[in-house]
């Protein structure tokens, strides 16, 4: 007995050799956050590159930080580490930071030092990294408190003092498009090398499919005849609690951009995913699967799978992909064919950046009293419920009834607000046309949520950010009708792929919002548009009280 256990001591100690690092080189590199006006903590972060003489690639690390000790994140690649902490600003003065990196052995040497109270100089590390911080903004103290609000009023500030926001972003954006896009002659005034133009917007008709910033995804022609890859990436920041719903979500935002272009099926999807490094071990393995499993379910309800993407520890949870496709001409329809006569088609209420921020303010007194009087908690609730279900239903329907109807063009509505996305459609037809929204369908109680807030959000301006939101199209006026009969028929699951039983039921409503008249490629909603008020499923439909009924398209019947 005595031999067998000597046996497994030994085996075990040979294992632990197996893992020590002899004569370390490493290359390290160290980045720390210094503006005090974002967050309350400093941010520190050192990643390196470890070679062992012995050509151990396993080795567990751990580093100390002025008497605190941190788990060293092993990376995909072998020998490459990260470790990163935070403290408060106040106590994360400027100067030389040394980080004591400790192999296993060293590293229990050390804890069993500090419990006994003994000397823990004299234990040295495998070896150290200095780290350089000139210190956190060194103004006067500003809480975070007092911060959002003050970034919230310059925000409202800038958003009704200025022009549509998108349009510094797209002149930002300028410099990457080339001087003469594929197909385009060489008029004058035609494409972005004009400087008196405005980006996006050409006046001379291209030949061929344009290419440019501005389109809701990159449409790039292959050297294999006949086929183009179609691409798009998006990610944003968690707005729901429900992390299973956030991976949906994440997953239909980015593919809604292929789906705007009337593209059905997607060859392959990456997951992009940073991980908080605030978050504990527990809530890690709780929230993160469920995160990626709701974005994979998603991407298999749309007809397509993820095969692979990018994990790295970040201050926030993060989460998007990227969504390829290779198609033929006839597979998408190239968003810059809208004419006179034709009429809008939005297939997805407004209103949900409104109900997620509702839904946050039950548990802020200070702004649910601003609301209460016009909503029921329950209210909050249903809507939170039907936003993050809109949200996380997918464009597929909308993407394959505009071959069926013959759209000329859309562009899914997310960020910029609907009058943001309009107008930049708008700017990318081969027409004079303009866009003038008579109709404007929102989710029941948010637009009485947004005028007792202060119009904060410009719903009813139409410059309210969605997530996720639906398609706007431009539609033969004669067919407009029977696409929206037709969308409502079809049975959709939770993600809008056709032919599938449950889900939402029989179908997603859609709504003749507007038409398309001659004009100079802009858009804009009519003064007192019609406000169509979208019942909680299993309500009734109704027109908000107040609002002007006549409103309607000319001609057309709203569906």
């Amino acid at each position: 007995m005595m031999r067998v256990l000597t046996a497994i001591l030994a085996l075990c100690l040979s294992f632990c050799a197996a893992e020590t690092c002899t004569d370390p080189v490493i290359s390290p590199s160290s980045y720390t956050t210094t503006d005090a006006l974002i967050s309350s903590e400093t941010v520190f972060i050192v990643e390196l590159s470890l070679a062992c003489a012995n050509g151990a690639q396993s080795v567990a690390l751990y580093a100390d930080v002025n008497g605190k000790q941190f788990p060293v994140t092993r990376g995909q690649d072998v020998g490459k580490y990260q470790v990163s902490w935070s403290v408060p600003h106040k106590q994360a003065s400027s100067g030389t930071y040394q980080v004591k990196f400790f192999d296993e052995e060293s590293y229990s040497t050390l804890r069993k030092a500090q419990r006994n109270n003994e000397d823990v100089d004299s234990i040295k590390p495998l070896f150290s990294v200095n780290v350089d911080h000139r210190g956190a903004w060194s103004g006067p103290w500003v809480s975070t408190e007092v911060l959002a609000a003050l970034i919230g009023i310059l925000v409202y500030y800038l958003a009704y003092s200025t022009k549509i926001p998108q349009e510094t972003l797209l002149k930002l954006l300028q410099g990457l498009e080339p001087d003469r896009l594929p197909g385009e002659d060489g008029g004058s005034g035609t494409g972005v090398g004009d400087e008196t133009a405005d980006f996006g917007q050409l006046v001379s008709v291209p030949q061929g499919p344009r290419l440019g910033i501005g389109m809701d995804s990159c449409v790039i022609p292959l050297r294999h005849g006949g086929l183009s890859l179609v691409q798009t990436t998006d990610f944003f920041y968690p707005l729901v609690e429900d992390p299973y719903m956030m991976g949906r979500i994440a997953c239909a935002n980015v593919l809604s951009d292929l789906y705007a272009m009337g593209i059905t099926e997607c060859d392959n999807m990456l997951m992009l995913l940073s991980v908080s490094q605030k978050m504990n071990e527990k809530e890690r393995e709780q929230v993160m699967p469920l995160m990626m499993k709701g974005f994979r379910d998603a991407a298999e309800e749309g007809g397509t799978s993820v095969t692979g993407g990018q994990t790295v520890i970040n201050p926030w949870i993060i989460i998007g992909g990227v969504a390829s496709v290779v198609c033929q001409p006839n597979d998408f329809i190239m968003p810059d064919s809208a004419v006179p006569g034709d009429v809008l088609v939005l297939t997805k209420p407004l209103g949900t950046q409104v109900a997620v921020n509702a839904h946050q303010w039950l548990d802020i007194p200070e702004k649910w009293n601003k609301i209460k009087l016009v909503i029921s908690k329950e209210e909050v609730e249903q809507a939170y419920q039907e936003a993050m279900l809109n949200m996380a239903t997918l464009n597929r329907t909308a993407a394959a009834l505009m071959h069926k109807f013959n759209a000329h063009a859309a562009t899914d509505i997310t960020g910029f607000g609907i009058i943001g996305h309009a107008r930049n459609l708008a700017q990318q037809q081969r027409n004079d046309v303009a866009f003038v929204i008579h109709n404007l369908p929102i989710i029941s109680k948010m637009a009485a949520i947004s005028k007792a807030g202060g119009n904060l959000f410009g719903l009813l301006q139409g410059t309210s950010s969605e997530t996720s939101g639906g398609l706007l199209i431009c539609l033969p006026r004669e067919q407009a009708a029977r696409f929206c009969a037709e969308m409502k028929s079809s049975r959709v699951g939770l993600s809008g792929a056709v032919g599938q039983d449950g889900g939402v039921g029989d179908g997603q409503q859609a709504w003749i919002i507007g038409i398309v008249e001659k004009g100079n490629r802009c858009a804009r909603i009519i003064d007192k548009p019609r406000i169509i008020e979208v019942p909680y499923r299993g309500s009734v439909v109704s027109v908000q009280e107040g609002s002007n009924n006549n409103a309607s398209p000319p001609e057309v019947q709203q569906t």
